[in-house]
């Protein structure tokens, strides 16, 4: 038990220190999160919740939940609103972050894009049950022995390219970060993320959707390659390669029209894999679109008022 509390202690240091962003199998259904300029880019009403257990069988691993919301304001105009709790070990972290995106419309050879400017802010809650923690050396100095809560905020911004099939952005979180010289054992350093999607229509039956998603605080990288098909636009099958960390298998259903359901397995293939066999991810997702504004009336063919 002793050897992996330390081992649980020297994860959540070196997460810490680095001060990585949480980690989501199913980013596709978070772009909001990753970037505030994603938000209603195609004009529609999404909620998401996202629950996600990491490396299931390793006791004190993260766990984290989203709930995220984005729909359209007029034309131009997207709004997001998120609250997120993350759990590693003896850590709890909660944000609530609320902002909003604007999109510059254009036509290129009668093809329609959106050009996004995304901006939003977070508030962040952190607290470590320091009185918990077990060293080998219970006397070291730099050993944290009581519990500590910390509040910050900070502003996330983003860029995004959408059109009819595809989506690219990149964004940059917590700007402001926390000077040097008040940093203590929570640091706020920036991360920065590329996310790019499309799809492609293979027949009237199957829509294959390639996407890439990378972050990093230029301290560590993560890098994601993902495939998905869905099939009579009902039901999705994927993979998720996860560099040098898992593969992810990824199953999802869609019902009542506009909801969906995912779920995601990640096998372990880095070195966390001598002590666990997996993650899980799972997703309910909701995304409708307004309905186009109804055609005049017309009473006569030849009045028409």
């Amino acid at each position: 038990m002793k050897k992996i509390v330390v081992i649980l202690s020297s994860i959540i240091f070196s997460v810490l220190s680095a001060q990585k962003d949480v980690q989501f199998t199913h980013f596709t259904y978070v772009q909001d999160f990753i970037n505030p300029a994603s938000a209603a880019f195609d004009k529609s009403y999404r909620s998401t919740v996202l629950v996600r257990q990491q490396w299931f069988d390793f006791s004190g691993a993260p766990q984290t939940q989203l709930a995220s919301f984005s729909m359209p304001l007029k034309n131009r105009w997207g709004l997001i609103a998120q609250l997120l709790h993350d759990k590693l070990g003896f850590e709890n972290n909660f944000s609530l972050t609320a902002g909003g995106a604007y999109f510059l419309p254009f036509t290129i050879r009668e093809n329609d894009y959106r050009f996004g400017i995304g901006f939003a802010g977070n508030f962040y809650v952190k607290r470590l049950e320091g009185s918990k923690l077990i060293y080998d050396d219970m006397t070291d100095p730099h050993g944290v022995f009581n519990d500590f809560t910390k509040v910050h905020g900070d502003v996330n911004v983003g860029i995004s390219l959408s059109g009819k099939d595809f989506f690219v952005g990149t964004s940059m979180k917590n700007i402001i970060g926390v000077p040097k010289s008040k940093e203590t054992i929570f640091k706020y350093n920036r991360n920065y993320y590329i996310f790019a999607s499309y799809k492609f229509k293979l027949n009237e039956h199957v829509d294959l959707i390639p996407n890439y998603y990378t972050k990093t605080n230029f301290q560590v990288w993560e890098h994601n390659i993902q495939v998905h098909g869905w099939f009579e636009k009902a039901f999705m099958v994927g993979l998720n390669y996860r560099y040098k960390e898992s593969i992810g298998m990824l199953l999802g259903i869609r019902f009542l029209k506009h909801w969906e359901i995912a779920y995601g397995y990640d096998i372990i293939t880095g070195s966390i894999k001598q002590a666990s066999f997996g993650s899980h991810d799972i997703v309910l997702h909701y995304h409708v679109k307004p309905l186009p504004p109804k055609l005049p009336y017309i009473k006569s063919p030849r009045y028409f008022n």
